[in-house]
């Protein structure tokens, strides 16, 4: 064999172990996605099993909230707040602090300034007199509140102000009591 047939013979052997070596990275792939697919369809299966469970023990509640994580994909919850100057932060530790000034702010000052200008406060005027809320009063209707409901602009579960201490009750019937002697509200609260 002369060197021109070797070189020839060398060359088609790389060919052919190069060749054979893309073959097989493209039936590894072809069988990765095959997986994949496979993995998602039975994941779409068992989804669809769980429903027809819950809808055949008439568990609606769990149905719809399954119903709903089926249709959405994941979207992480982005929580955000502003500082005294405006800023928004993101970091969780600073969001803590945040809240933490805040109502250490809201609660450990007067409820209401004797000074107040007209465009802080709105009258509420009642032709009924009332008596004024009692501490038990307060504590039920906190006990009362409704689960799994979408918190309000403040983001604060009605979860968590069930579980507070009594020092919370106490502080929402200071504040109930002064509201409604004085019968004025907040304006940040229309």
């Amino acid at each position: 064999m002369n060197r021109q047939q070797l070189a020839k013979t060398m060359h088609s052997k790389g060919c052919n172990k190069e060749i054979t070596f893309r073959k097989q990275s493209r039936n590894i792939e072809l069988l990765q996605v095959r997986i994949k697919e496979y993995t998602k369809k039975k994941n779409i299966e068992c989804g669809l099993e769980e429903l027809e469970r819950l809808r055949s023990n008439n568990e609606s509640k769990s149905f719809y909230q399954t119903l709903n994580k089926s249709r959405k994909d994941f979207q992480p919850r982005t929580i955000l707040c502003q500082n005294r100057e405006g800023m928004l932060l993101s970091e969780e530790d600073d969001i803590l602090r945040r809240w933490a000034e805040h109502f250490d702010e809201l609660l450990n000052k007067e409820f209401f300034n004797q000074n107040v200008t007209s465009q802080e406060t709105y009258q509420v005027h009642s032709d009924t007199n009332e008596p004024t809320p009692t501490s038990d009063e307060v504590e039920n209707a906190t006990k009362k509140l409704k689960d799994n409901k979408a918190p309000g602009i403040d983001l604060i579960q009605a979860e968590l102000i069930k579980t507070v201490s009594p020092d919370f009750v106490e502080c929402m019937y200071q504040l109930m009591t002064k509201i409604w002697t004085t019968e004025t509200i907040p304006e940040d609260w229309n």
